[in-house]
């Protein structure tokens, strides 16, 4: 098997995340201005932070372009050789504290600039505390429009940048098909009060929480999609208990973090003196820590905090007497991964060409003839493979049904310039039984393991340039009896 690097993939990620509403929309990226935009496109290049050049991709090749409207948003960030698409719909998001805003935080209107010829408001943001320069925007004083934005840490150095080099407030979204755009997996979530929360999860304390200096709980909130209620430690420990999903929102009024709760629905967790919590690194890189003998975890989704602070948060929150290899704790999911990982490679593998006709009898399930390519993926090739050992213990369906002999297939499509591998795996006649649903696990790095609850059937997908929500688009429309994704309504002005 071969190793392909995959920084890529984690710069095109980064990206990502920068963008979109939560970045162009003043209300929630400077709630000191809340001002409605509207429709809009912008174009912005993404500036390289000095001294952070490598071998690596340059961000300042990288542009972002982002068509807004309404509540949706599409963005494209176009890496050179690539363009990586996506719909974005706003979610339920808690309201900004602006009381813990204001107490630490102060804005300063530093004077104006003319950016592509718009007369724009230079604003910053300044930590009082550390009496340190946090962001700084350029808004365009018109609209509220942020054209540019930077990003420092605490010693005042550039870690994120966006400079605007076009933008549009009557945009023409003629020529956007959301249909064939996939659609990123939003937030869905149900605000909860304090006390339905502790109703809910009566063995965690919830008052006087070590938390960070400027900081609070800001809201409570339990996870209603499917996919932010999966969780690998529980598919594998605990597959027959249904699960919640609990968060806890903390922030300062700017910077937030989230600590999040699963726990077996209907099932009593008993935390004694002897109780102690142990880390666990998931296939993804992430960590939970996980209460021993307990069906509960907890997984905080913070980059800036040691592991000593989250420990003493997660020990006043649970009352357990200690957390087992600490060390982990604080741990960078990327280094978790390290820099690079292990693919299959499907071009080496012994296999047999199978017809489109043959598989389909195998496989009804699977939708090969509709006219609508998936994702501007058409499949080149079915082969039948014989998996080695090391790999067929790689998934799910295999290590668990050992005894069952599961026939093994892999697909081959092309986008015209990149190949791309689906291993699809069952056992002969599996669909004449019922499909109880379907299980969706991120197991690794733009690494997707998708298993029908019933039916002896999975597919697994792995890439180093497609992010994961480009594959589960292709998987959808592959396999639609998964039933998994919903397009957002895109509804072009003038249409």
């Amino acid at each position: 098997m071969r190793r392909t690097k995959f920084w890529l993939s984690f710069t095109v990620l980064l990206v990502l995340s920068l963008t979109g509403t939560a970045w162009a929309q003043l209300d929630v990226a400077a709630p000191f201005l809340n001002q409605e935009v509207g429709d809009y496109y912008i174009k912005a290049r993404v500036l390289q932070p000095a001294g952070q050049q490598s071998d690596m991709m340059d961000l300042s090749e990288i542009m972002v372009k982002v068509y807004s409207q309404g509540d949706l948003t599409i963005t494209k960030t176009e890496v050179p050789g690539q363009t990586y698409t996506f719909a974005m719909q706003e979610t339920w998001m808690p309201e900004t504290d602006l009381a813990l805003f204001y107490a630490n935080y102060e804005v300063r209107i530093v004077g104006t600039e003319e950016i592509l010829g718009r007369r724009s408001l230079a604003v910053e943001l300044i930590h009082k505390l550390s009496d340190s320069l946090r962001e700084k925007y350029l808004i365009d004083q018109e609209t509220g429009l942020v054209l540019n934005k930077y990003t420092y840490d605490q010693a005042g150095n550039l870690i994120q940048g966006f400079e605007a080099v076009a933008v549009d407030f009557e945009p023409d979204f003629s020529t956007l098909d959301a249909h064939s755009i996939p659609i990123r997996m939003d937030l869905e979530h149900k605000p909860l009060s304090k006390e339905a929360f502790a109703e809910l999860l009566p063995w965690l304390n919830l008052d006087n929480l070590p938390l960070p200096e400027g900081y609070g709980v800001v809201a409570y909130s339990e996870a209603t999609s499917f996919w932010h209620r999966e969780n690998p430690f529980f598919k594998e420990n605990y597959p027959d208990l249904p699960v919640g999903a609990y968060w806890l929102w903390v922030s300062d009024g700017f910077e937030a973090f989230i600590i999040e709760v699963f726990a077996a629905a209907d099932e009593e967790i008993v935390v004694t003196r002897d109780s102690y919590w142990e880390v666990v690194v998931l296939p993804s890189g992430a960590t939970i820590v996980v209460l021993a003998g307990q069906p509960a975890t907890i997984e905080v989704q913070a980059s800036n905090l040691a592991g000593q602070e989250l420990a003493e948060i997660l020990l006043s929150l649970t009352g357990a007497r200690e957390i087992k290899n600490l060390e982990a704790l604080g741990r960078d999911p990327l280094l978790n991964l390290l820099g690079e990982q292990e693919f299959i490679d499907y071009v080496s593998l012994p296999r047999e060409p199978v017809t489109k006709e043959e598989f389909v009898r195998l496989n009804p399930w699977i939708r090969l003839n509709s006219a609508k390519e998936p994702a501007g993926f058409t499949v080149t090739g079915i082969y039948q493979v014989e998996y080695p050992q090391e790999i067929k213990e790689k998934f799910a369906l295999h290590k668990e049904n050992s005894d069952r002999e599961p026939l093994d297939f892999v697909l081959e499509l092309s986008d015209g310039e990149a190949l791309h591998y689906i291993s699809v795996s069952f056992a002969p006649g599996f669909y004449r039984e019922r499909m109880g649903g379907s299980t969706i696990s991120i197991v690794g790095l733009n690494r997707i393991e998708m298993l029908a609850n019933g039916p002896l059937f999975s597919i697994y997908s792995e890439s180093s340039v497609l992010s994961e929500d480009e594959q589960l688009i292709i998987l959808g429309e592959l396999f639609p009896g998964f039933g998994f994704m919903e397009r957002p309504v895109w509804d072009p002005p003038g249409k």
